[in-house]
């Protein structure tokens, strides 16, 4: 007989790697006689479901009839692990879960488990800050993403070729009970901190693909800015993001600003000087007279560029009340010679900016208007208080819709 294996107990709930996925199988590898018989009566105890009880259970079920040495209970996680990966390779349903769940894609619980490669990735594609399908702002959601490189998810970024991409990393259930659900942001260029697009986006994926992630009615993200709640309102996908207290940064020269937006200084409203505001990523907020001059925007990217990153902000973001309504603003964001469809990140700090120079009241809600010059109309509600001189709560809002889902075949 040969020595029996050493089994390695895996962390359940946790992404196993793929080292120690390879050092079980070399394990089970080497005695083949454990092998074969997990292969007779026990396959077809494996194939199923799994009674109830859960997968401690079940594997008791199906070890009883293994070997001895594999019997013990010290050697149960073990097994766990031997089992979950068999399971994984042939794409079978965990014991005690629903049979669309299967190992490779994370559940509430976080657990995942891959064999190294991360073939059929689920993703995502959702409008954002509207309530029309090809409207708004589209975002792609990348579930599952646990061990994929910085790298790779820069190169899915540009496959998709959309304003900004996401990749959700699930954790054990205490870590996101005490810091939100992990998700990194991705411009088809560099991973951004913060995003509001696709923070309000993803929020509202993983409340429809993971609702055990609510929790009091709010999912909160864990971002490389920090940990960012979104609420939502009844069963509807309207979510409400709460961003970080705004830095209001430099003032900026008008006639500067007015030659690098391609516009005249009369176009700029007189009585607010442009400034650096950032609530996690941070743009230069310019208000305009009317909406006639945001018509002319035409930022030059080549010296716009350079000269905002010396001033301590990534891009403009320019916005003009609109006729006649007090209560709406629209917007545009003109970034890498292209233009963004809604940006919530500068939404929310335009309305740190109206709300710290006294343009608006702490607390009444304004609708930004943006997307219109493109086709991609999107609306976003957005508000802040003033506590003390302070601009505090900043709170942008919108609707999210599914446009459609897929699997990356990588």
């Amino acid at each position: 007989m040969t020595a029996q294996p050493e089994l390695l107990p895996l962390q359940l709930g946790l992404a196993a790697t793929q080292k120690a996925e390879e050092q079980v199988v070399d394990a089970v590898a080497d005695d083949k006689r454990g092998t074969d018989e997990c292969e007779g009566e026990d396959e077809m105890l494996f194939r199923q479901s799994g009674p109830p009880g859960g997968l401690r259970r079940w594997v008791e079920v199906v070890g009883s009839s293994l070997p001895g040495w594999l019997q013990p209970a010290e050697n149960l996680p073990g097994l766990c692990g031997l089992l979950l990966i068999r399971m994984h390779e042939a794409g079978m349903a965990m014991p005690g879960m629903a049979a669309e769940t299967r190992v490779g894609m994370a559940d509430n619980s976080g657990m995942t488990m891959r064999s190294g490669k991360h073939s059929g990735l689920e993703y995502h594609l959702v409008d954002v800050f509207t309530s029309t399908v090809l409207a708004g702002n589209p975002l792609a959601v990348v579930m599952d993403t646990v061990g994929l490189s910085t790298e790779r998810m820069l190169a899915i970024a540009r496959e998709f070729n959309l304003s900004e991409t996401t990749f959700v990393q699930r954790r054990d259930a205490a870590e996101e009970e005490r810091s939100g659900v992990r998700v990194r942001i991705f411009t088809t260029e560099e991973e951004l901190p913060f995003a509001g697009h696709p923070t309000l986006g993803t929020a509202s994926v993983l409340r429809m693909t993971a609702p055990g992630t609510m929790r009091d009615g709010c999912i909160r993200l864990a971002l490389n800015v920090g940990t960012v709640p979104v609420e939502f309102r009844g069963e509807e996908l309207y979510g409400e993001m709460t961003q970080r207290d705004p830095e209001l940064g430099r003032k900026l020269d008008g006639a500067v600003v007015a030659r690098l937006t391609g516009l005249a200084v009369e176009d700029l409203d007189a009585g607010y000087t442009p400034q650096v505001v950032s609530t996690g990523t941070a743009f230069a907020i310019v208000l305009l007279r009317s909406v006639e001059g945001l018509a002319r925007l035409k930022v030059r990217h080549d010296e716009a560029t350079p000269w905002l990153r010396e001033m301590g902000a990534r891009w403009f973001y320019v916005l003009a009340p609109e006729s006649g309504r007090e209560d709406t603003f629209r917007a545009r964001m003109q970034f890498h010679g292209a233009e963004d469809a809604a940006t919530g990140s500068a939404a929310g700090c335009a309305i740190s900016y109206l709300v710290a120079h006294g343009a608006v009241a702490a607390e009444k809600p304004i609708r930004l208007r943006q997307g219109v010059e493109m086709g991609r109309p999107s609306e976003l509600m957005v508000r802040a208080g003033l506590e003390s001189g302070n601009v505090v709560r900043v709170r942008v809002a919108g609707n999210t819709v599914p446009v459609g889902r897929g699997e990356l075949m990588l």
